[in-house]
């Protein structure tokens, strides 16, 4: 997760029923209950006491119920009818990019650059509440959730809540560097009708009127068209933002163990997964579609998992990047370079696929999505350079389920039949790239699906709303 890496979640637990019964001893029977509460807590320390070292994970501590959230996959369909060029996928890019220059200008006077892209009101308001220039960088963005999609008179609204945390310096003479995670609530508009942009437009901040790199002049207008074109018009703009969260992140966070839950919960799956699967069907000209899942599967869903928690345990991340967007190489990248710095290694060793449960197909004018849960378990440890245990079990595996997210193209040249784990997507070649995700032999970007599925995405179970 955005708060750092490692393995899958843990089951949720079973001892809810035990505690009711002492509740109800004790209040109704106590002379029963007082010495039955007695003998538990002097059971309940024995067992602690004798506990082994404490496991070392890296989520956040999660909610103990799933918050469930409006519908808004059937806000999005409707929204898709009245413009069909809208795409979930490169809007999220969009935003993406737009809060990483956000954060990384906001101090700066380069953040009128983003006049395009934000409210004048929200812009003026952002400069004059930084007091001295600072320095944003290591920018990890957890999630990105859309929790409403409604239109107004005038614009198209989405809501969206941001899980982030990032290092911020200042530069005066006494320089500090602090970590901060928070979590931030953005309202992008934009004026009613305009249509959304081909995915070279929404992967980049660009001038919304001829597509270059903005670069403003001093009177706001494009320095390559000449056009000033107000925020809002022609692309989405951020026209509120609210910070819901913030907290700062001590260094022995990494070391802090909280039991995740939902690994038993149900499945959620989408309402409409089996008229979203005949679709998926027709489109593609699949007539058996246990076969095709059956590649998909063995193929893709295993070639990835196997790529990402080798690469993971063994801390060459580099090896994943062919296989994952932007967004989520990047937000284990920042993790991986922590255990490295504290002189850890998370080990994830004899991993078991139980089962993968397809859950939700997302259709749009560019992409499709397949989401499935995963039913895994695996060994999951921490040791220092030495070798030594400090966390976690070397014998006892670790059930865990969590949802993935795969893109592909609609337009992309290969099937998951001939998805190569050792081999560039586009050009065949050994795979060979940096950490833009361009193959060194054919100059092409791999990771945004135009060649095949790549994993753009990762949900635990607590806060999967479908």
């Amino acid at each position: 997760s955005y708060s750092g890496g490692g393995g899958g979640g843990g089951g949720g637990g079973g001892d809810s029923g035990l505690g009711w019964l002492l509740m109800w001893l004790l209040f109704e029977h106590p002379a029963i209950g007082v010495p039955v509460l007695i003998v538990f807590a002097i059971f309940y320390f024995i067992s602690k006491r004798n506990t082994p070292s404490t496991t070392i994970v890296s989520t956040a501590p999660a909610p103990a119920v799933r918050e469930r959230r409006i519908d808004f996959n059937a806000l999005l369909d409707d929204y898709k009818m009245k413009d069909p060029n809208f795409s979930r996928i490169l809007f999220l890019d969009f935003v993406q990019a737009l809060y990483v220059q956000f954060h990384q200008w906001r101090s700066k006077p380069e953040l009128r650059q983003l006049s395009p892209f934000i409210d004048e009101q929200l812009l003026t308001e952002s400069a004059a509440q930084e007091k001295t220039r600072i320095d944003v960088d290591e920018i990890v963005i957890g999630s990105l959730d859309i929790i409403d999609v409604r239109e107004t008179e005038t614009t198209d609204r989405i809501v969206l809540e941001i899980n982030s945390n990032y290092t911020q310096t200042s530069t005066g003479a006494a320089k500090s560097s602090i970590r901060f995670i928070l979590k931030e609530r953005w309202q992008m508009d934009r004026k009613k009708g305009v249509p959304s942009g081909p995915p070279e437009k929404m992967r980049k901040l660009a001038c919304p009127s001829c597509g270059a790199s903005i670069a403003q002049d001093e009177f706001g207008k494009c320095k390559y068209c000449g056009t000033k074109v107000p925020a809002g018009d022609l692309q989405w703009k951020l026209s509120k933002r609210s910070i819901l969260h913030q907290e700062t992140r001590t260094a022995q966070a990494l070391g802090i163990y909280e039991a995740e839950v939902g690994t038993d919960w149900p499945t959620v799956f989408s309402p409409s997964l089996n008229q979203d699967v005949e679709t998926f069907k027709a489109a593609h000209g699949v007539t058996d579609w246990g076969e095709f899942y059956k590649t998909f599967s063995e193929k893709v869903v295993m070639g990835i998992f196997k790529n990402l928690y080798d690469s993971w345990s063994g801390q060459q991340w580099e090896k994943a990047r062919p296989f994952m967007t932007d967004r989520l190489f990047m937000s284990h990248a920042y993790w991986i370079q922590e255990y490295k710095n504290a002189g850890l290694v998370n080990r994830l060793e004899n991993r078991q696929v139980r089962k993968i449960e397809l859950v939700k197909v997302e259709l749009d004018a560019y992409y499709e999505v397949l989401h499935i849960r995963m039913h895994a378990s695996m060994l999951d440890y921490v040791v220092d350079r030495g070798g030594k245990l400090i966390g976690g079990n070397k014998t006892a595996a670790r059930a865990f389920t969590e949802y993935w997210s795969f893109i592909r193209s609609r337009n992309a040249k290969n099937k998951e039949d001939a998805f190569s784990p050792d081999n560039c997507p586009n050009c065949g070649a050994a795979i060979k790239m940096g950490m833009t995700g361009v193959c060194e032999y054919c100059n092409s970007k791999v990771t945004e699906g135009d060649f095949n599925w790549v994993l753009a995405l990762i949900t635990q179970d607590e806060v999967y709303n479908g």
